[in-house]
């Protein structure tokens, strides 16, 4: 049998760990190139690009990392809108020696955008959030009738955003505070748009999408139900390896290695049944919202408890156990220090704590 063509992960955090266990398992031989080390980096599969002494941790341009690479040829996964849009503008003799199942930039630009994505949907005549493209303070005066409970800035670059504030959007409480939060976002050279309120159904929707498109490549569709009238309702599409990519491994569908045969020109198989039902529980976000919901009685100790029986973790993988004993263990140091510098009346470094929030933080900047 040849031998295999390997992988190269690009990207951090979850995202890329999900990406490595799945190519390992598939028997891919897989390369990590890290923009910012996290989870993925203690995982047992982890082995940083051969011959490089630049990195994406340098600022150095992907092209650049890749032309001093000692492998002569490997597939690409990205695992970021920034990066994904890199590797759609690789030069054609880069983009043979490195191929990957993805689009033109163009048509990747069309997603990762979000001001580009808002237009695409209404071109489309897509059901779509009402949204509005911010470009000035003065924009926002067309919201004072709203209620401000519907209202939250999205970056147009979630990137970049989710880089300088650590989060992915920010609700505003009314016209006043979105003015103010407008203010400190643009002064810091964001751009931002405003989703009103939620679409219709629209799973038909996302097929005329990416047929309009001519898309090839990863993606995964987000949908909030509404529990108004218990619709499903289209948010945004990632064109890229997602959070929780190793989830949907696990149940049956690894895009991964569907992206690595259909870089390479190999058959793929349909995928005519997966695992239904299984349960995913993420620890530090179900935690925080499990003690805010007893503390408003909405929800007993038991029925908590049960509810993580037989859930997987996005983390935790019996096969790999290091990034997640290694994060609980870095969690509970945190914890402890916090909880002696409160007991020595000393202040907490809130910029700190709050990038902090989560171990996995540089993980959920692709989410």
């Amino acid at each position: 049998m040849p031998e295999l063509l390997p992988a190269v992960v690009l990207g951090s955090g979850l995202s890329a760990l999900g990406a490595l266990r799945l190519l390992h398992r598939a028997g891919i031989p897989v390369y990590s190139l890290t923009a910012a080390p996290s989870v993925e980096s203690r995982s047992r599969w982890f082995r940083p690009l051969p011959g490089v002494r630049e990195t994406l941790t340098d600022g150095a341009p992907l092209a650049r990392v890749l032309e001093a690479t000692s492998l002569e040829r490997a597939v690409l996964l990205a695992c970021s809108d920034s990066l994904q849009c890199a590797v759609s503008e690789l030069p054609p003799e880069l983009g043979a020696r490195f191929p990957s199942s993805t689009s033109s930039p163009e048509i990747v630009s069309q997603l990762t955008s979000k001001a580009k994505f808002a237009a695409l949907l209404k071109s489309l005549d897509v059901p779509q959030p009402q949204t509005l493209i911010i470009d000035d303070a003065s924009s926002l005066e067309r919201l004072a009738e709203l209620q401000p409970r519907e209202m939250f800035l999205k970056p147009i670059d979630s990137t970049s955003f989710i880089r300088d504030y650590g989060v992915k959007a920010c609700w505003v409480r009314d016209l006043t505070d979105a003015r103010a939060q407008l203010a400190r976002i643009q002064a810091d050279g964001h751009g931002v748009i405003l989703p009103l309120s939620e679409v219709e159904p629209a799973t038909q929707a996302l097929r005329a999408i990416l047929s309009a498109l001519k898309f090839r490549g990863i993606f995964s569709a987000e949908f909030k139900r509404d529990e108004r009238d218990g619709i499903f309702k289209i948010l945004e599409i990632n064109a890229r390896i997602w959070f929780y990519v190793e989830f949907a491994g696990r149940c049956g569908v690894d895009v991964c290695t569907m992206a690595y045969r259909d870089a390479l020109g190999l058959p793929l198989e349909d995928v005519s049944a997966y695992r239904c039902g299984v349960r995913m529980v993420s620890p530090y976000d179900d935690m925080f919202w499990a003690h805010h919901a007893w503390s408003q009685g909405e929800l007993h100790m038991g029925a908590w408890l049960r509810s993580w029986l037989g859930a997987q973790q996005p983390l935790f993988n019996w096969t790999d156990p290091a990034p997640s004993l290694r994060d609980w263990c870095a969690m509970t140091y945190r914890a402890q220090r916090r909880l002696l510098r409160r007991w020595l009346g000393l202040s907490t470094d809130q910029s700190g704590s709050r990038a902090q929030a989560t171990s996995v933080d540089t993980g959920q900047r692709d989410r």
